[in-house]
């Protein structure tokens, strides 16, 4: 697995990745020969030569010659000369893509050898994406990609796209050999993607080549802000019941902002706005203002009071709701 770090790209501008790879000798002997090759030429690969898809025509000769190769219209796109000391010959061509090739050897005007293949060309394809999430901050995704074509198929880009946020796009350059596969891992630490609402989240993962895009996408859930009581404590003082205190988990994937009331059956305190983070605890008092009191017992009683807890979504969705009883000490 590769996991990369490449310049940021927002809204579909592209800008040139820092992610890079040079792999060398693809050896892919593909492609389909129109008749045997029992010239000099013996066999027909695929390289990756500086960067650049090159054709590897082996050969036997006792002289010098020059190999070409042609496409099907009879444009010659890349020429070499052939030694007698060696046995290989590199003929760079980058945009080299589906179609019919002739290869040929010549020397002094006259054609010595002509083999001519057909290939299907490069085919990329997303065989799987793995995500991997904080909470509700999603920190990257690994992507297995194939090439199940017969040529060497170069990834140009690779773009993340989030439903609800800008398209993620990064510069890319890796080539996969014919019937190989490689991981695309990328990081987003230095681009918050942090959701606020819980729902299910689309991850659009797509990589460009010269052949075209292709995506796949997968969903991640992510639990809505879901507060819980872990204590509710009536605070007297005296005859005076004004504040009600009371401790809260967060049990969703994303932060909860809220705020909580308590109510008797004669007054009504609430809380400051508070947020509380995934999986965090928060003490928080709903307490009466100036000279409001939320229950006052009779001097020398000590009643049972029934005090009404609920907790609201900063929107005034009721979220959670309990009763509790409590008594002058």
């Amino acid at each position: 697995m590769k996991r990369r770090k490449a310049l940021l790209t927002v809204g579909g501008l592209s800008l040139p990745g820092l992610a890079g790879c040079t792999q060398a000798n693809v050896g892919a002997t593909g492609g389909s020969a129109s008749a045997d090759m029992d010239g000099p030429i013996n066999d027909i690969g695929i390289e990756i030569s500086d960067q650049t898809r090159a054709f590897a025509i082996k050969y036997e000769l006792d002289d010098y010659a020059t190999a070409l190769v042609e496409t099907a219209e009879g444009e010659v796109v890349s020429e070499a000369t052939a030694s007698p000391e060696g046995n290989e010959v590199i003929l760079p061509y980058q945009g080299m893509g589906a179609g019919e090739y002739k290869f040929v050897i010549r020397r002094d005007g006259d054609t010595v050898d002509t083999v001519t293949r057909s290939f299907s060309g490069p085919e990329a394809q997303i065989l799987s994406v793995t995500d991997t999430w904080d909470e509700s901050r999603l920190d990257g995704f690994d992507a297995t990609i194939e090439n199940s074509g017969d040529m060497p198929v170069l990834i140009d880009r690779v773009g993340v796209d989030l439903e609800t946020k800008d398209e993620v796009a990064y510069g890319w350059n890796e080539f996969v050999e014919p019937g190989e596969t490689t991981t695309v891992g990328l990081d987003f630490n230095n681009y918050q993607l942090q959701f606020a609402e819980g729902g299910d989240v689309g991850i659009e993962v797509s990589i460009e080549t010269a052949s075209g895009t292709t995506s796949k996408t997968v969903s991640h859930s992510l639990e809505p802000a879901t507060p819980e009581f872990e204590s509710i404590t009536p605070l007297w003082n005296g005859v005076y019941l004004n504040v009600i205190e009371m401790t809260l988990e967060n049990t969703g994937d994303v932060p909860l902002e809220a705020y909580a009331e308590a109510s008797s059956t004669s007054s009504t305190v609430e809380s400051h706005e508070f947020t509380i983070d995934p999986g965090n605890q928060k003490t928080i008092q709903a307490r009466s203002r100036g000279f409001e009191r939320l229950y006052e017992a009779e001097a020398g009683e000590s009643p049972t009071v029934s005090i009404d807890v609920a907790v609201y979504s900063v929107e005034g969705e009721t979220l959670l709701t309990e009763t509790v009883t409590t008594s002058p000490e």
